[in-house]
Formats: structure tokens, sequence, C-alpha cells
């Protein structure tokens, strides 16, 4: 467990909340008797290990995380109303309902009372994200154990009428079959396209975000490195790859790999943090800044391609590659100046 949740944490801080749910939770389980045994502290110990070089990190660069919330809060978190939170959850009704009968069992019935510390810390959980104005989607992890134990529960109030149960079982499943194929990506993209009967307008197909996220990413890298590799040994050894937001740059990052293109830099989020690369370049590749950003910083830019694709999300379509020369600017004071608005 002390593995995981460190882990866990090392993927998205809100894991955070689910602990401190399970903590409250743990108070439940043979009366609290966990806190006496010294390996719970043990798995604390190697959770704190694991997590400490990052814990460190946010120390050195005056915690991004908290500026990160901060900024979500005031453009994201605040619009959300406690009743959208609260409405939200009623968009799976069959499932809601199974997996409040499981609220219940877990913590009233006597068949599952070796389990009330899960219903007690998923209650925990549900309302720590509820007032701290989460976005509902960041509680749907708990309905899993909520049906599963839901689902015990009704089966054994229905145990001596299991056409009853068949019912139920056919009236969950059966619904969700057509939105299988929206929820999960078992189609090939066109067919998908077709399933759902959506239109094809000025050449671009509007995706949810889910699906439109996994298109326009391949492309980008591809023509960066074509540009790259355009460039002579000198300039490649001289050269930034300058994305303008985490998304752009985690491609170039991740997918760039196989091409050995260097690391990125972008002045969004995290990322700031890690600097600007080589101020003295003599080639600066930009991938998604506007015309005004590059100009700002250089004298001779060039504009290679504007990067559209039928299936990107909105904002990775139509997005200019320039190659920058000159810059005009104090690179280094230039970076330091946007420290405010990296999370915007």
């Amino acid at each position: 467990m002390g593995i995981t949740f460190s882990l866990g944490v090392l993927n998205k801080y809100t894991i955070l909340v689910w602990a401190f749910g399970i903590f409250i939770g743990l108070f439940f389980y043979q009366k609290g008797n966990l806190f006496k045994n010294k390996w719970l502290y043990v798995s604390a110990l190697i959770s704190l290990l694991i997590f400490l070089p990052n814990l460190i990190w946010q120390i050195q660069n005056e915690f991004p995380l908290l500026k990160h919330l901060e900024a979500l809060n005031e453009k994201q978190l605040s619009e959300i109303s406690p009743l959208d939170f609260g409405l939200e959850q009623l968009n799976f009704p069959l499932t809601l309902i199974i997996s409040l009968f499981g609220v219940v069992a877990l913590i009233a019935d006597k068949k599952l009372r070796n389990y009330r510390a899960v219903g007690v810390a998923s209650i925990v959980i549900f309302f720590t994200m509820w007032l701290l104005k989460s976005k509902a989607y960041y509680v749907f992890a708990i309905y899993p154990v909520l049906f599963a134990s839901g689902a015990v529960k009704i089966e054994s109030l229905l145990s001596k009428k299991p056409f009853w149960v068949d019912v139920i079982c056919c009236s969950i499943l059966l619904p969700s079959i057509y939105f299988i194929p929206e929820a999960t990506p078992l189609l090939p993209i066109e067919k998908f396209v077709e399933y759902k009967n959506l239109e094809e307008k000025n050449g671009r197909v509007e995706l949810t975000g889910d699906y439109a996220d996994m298109f326009g990413w391949e492309e980008q890298v591809k023509l960066v490195d074509s540009v790259y590799q355009s460039l002579t040994p000198k300039e490649k050894k001289n050269c930034v790859l300058w994305a303008e937001n985490y998304g752009e740059a985690g491609a170039l990052k991740i997918l760039g790999k196989q091409y050995n293109l260097p690391n990125p830099i972008s002045r969004h989020g995290s990322f700031w943090t890690w600097g600007y690369g080589n101020k003295d370049a003599e080639v600066w590749i930009s991938l998604g800044n506007e015309k005004p950003s590059v100009e700002y910083v250089f004298e001779e830019v060039v504009l290679i391609k504007i990067i559209t694709h039928k299936y990107a999300i909105g904002e990775e379509n139509g997005i200019p590659l320039y190659v920058c020369r000159k810059p005009k600017l104090n690179i280094e004071k230039w970076w330091k100046d946007y420290e405010e608005y990296i999370f915007d």
C-alpha cells in the first residue's frame, strides 16, 4: 500500500484526498487497532521515501503545486457550484442507485461490517471533493467499489428471487452497451465517426475532448523533426524547441525520443521551472506560439506551416510552426518575467 500510494501521488496529487479518506476510515476497522501495527508506519515511511524527491523539488521551486491549484480554482473550479457537482452524479442513475445501496451496506450491514472502513472512507472522500469544489468526475473512481458492495447486498436481498437479479443486471448492462465505443476507443476513428453520425464541417469533425486529445501529436512531432533535420549540424547543436503549452511540450518530450529530438522548453506550467535551455541558441523552432509572441522575441521569424488536423482538439488545430533566429531580448530576463503567468 505504501508503494502504491506514493506512485499514485507522483501521478496525481488528488490521491492525497483518497489517502485522507482511508486514514479516517481505518479508525472504523477493528476499532482502529491497525494504528498500533508497526507495518502501517513502515508503509508510511516507504511512501515518504519514494515521494521525497518530488517534495524536495516542490520546496526548491516554491511549491508550483499550490500556484497551479490557485490558478485552477480561479479559472475553473470557482465556477463549479455544489449543485452541479451533485447533479452530475445523476448522469448514471442505475449505477448510482446500486452504489448507494453499497454505501448503506458497508456502513450498516452486519455481514459487511469488516469493510465498514471502506464505506466511511468513501463518504469522507466524496464530501471532501465536494467541499473542495472539485470537478465531478474526480470522484467517479469511487463508484466501482461501491457498486460491487451494492451488488453483493442486492443479490443477498434477492437470493430467493433470482429472476429479479437477472432483470437488474440486464437493466444496467444492456443500455450501457451503446455507450461502450464512446467511453472506450474500441473502434477505428472513421468507424466511430460513422457510429456517432458526426458531420464534417470545414474539414473538421468535432469529437469529445477524450477522443480529440488523442490526435495531432504525432503530426506535430514529425513536422518539428522534419524542420530540425533540415538544419546544418552546427545549427542542430544550437537549436531550441519551444512549445507553447505543456501538451505540445509533452508530445515533443515523449514522442520526440524516437527521432532523437532535443528536450523541449515551454513557459507553460511546471515546464517553466525546467528552464529555457540554451539562451545563446542560433535557431529556435517554435510550436504553437502565435505570431505576436515570436515576433516579440526574435528579429527573424519564418512561418513553416499552419498545422491542421481533422480530429484534433480545437486548441491544437490550426497552430503555427515557426523557425526563429536572432533574439532581440535578454532570454533569461524574458523567461523570468513570465513566472506569474505560467499557469494561466
